[in-house]
Formats: structure tokens, sequence, C-alpha cells
């Protein structure tokens, strides 16, 4: 499996992200800014931006400076699928 986040900054400010990803030891923490009106791409298996290659169950959070919009697409070379996508929102102020 490939995942990817994929986060879009549709503000006048650049975004700037701290991701952590959680894989049954202490979290990785990742820091990355979006440029305004941009997108940028994370493989999360790859260890400059993401938490690295070959771990079976890996959770994510993600925090921001500015209003950001981010999807987790996933792409398998496996015959069972071959992609999925989840989007994740937060509204402001934290609340559900």
């Amino acid at each position: 499996e490939y995942d990817y986040l994929t986060v879009a900054n549709p503000g006048s400010s650049a975004a700037n992200l701290t991701v952590s990803y959680y894989s049954g030891t202490a979290p990785t923490n990742r820091t990355i800014s979006v440029q305004p009106h941009s997108r940028h791409t994370i493989q999360v298996f790859n260890p400059s931006e993401g938490a690295g290659p070959g771990l079976p169950t890996i959770g994510i959070t993600l925090g921001s400076s500015q209003p950001v919009l981010v999807e987790k697409p996933t792409y398998s070379t496996g015959a069972s699928y071959g992609a999925t996508d989840t989007p994740g929102y937060s509204p402001p102020g934290g609340g559900w």
C-alpha cells in the first residue's frame, strides 16, 4: 500500500503543519509548510515527511496554523482494491 496525505491550503497565508504519526511507539513528528492557495502531497511511506515504509498500522494527526482541507488517498498494487480515499475535517473551534 502507498498512503498519502494531500493538503490543500485555500487561504492567503502559509499553513504551518505539525503531522504526528503513531505506530505503537513514541510518535514521529514532522513540520511542513503549505504555501497559500496551493496543495501539497505528503508520502506517508517516505521518511522525509512521513513515517517511513513498512508500518502495518498507523495513526495520523495533523495540526495546522491555518484552515486546510486534508484527504488520505491510499493506492494498492494488490488484487483486492485499487484505491481508497479518506477525507478529514475539523470545524472551527475544534468541536464536532
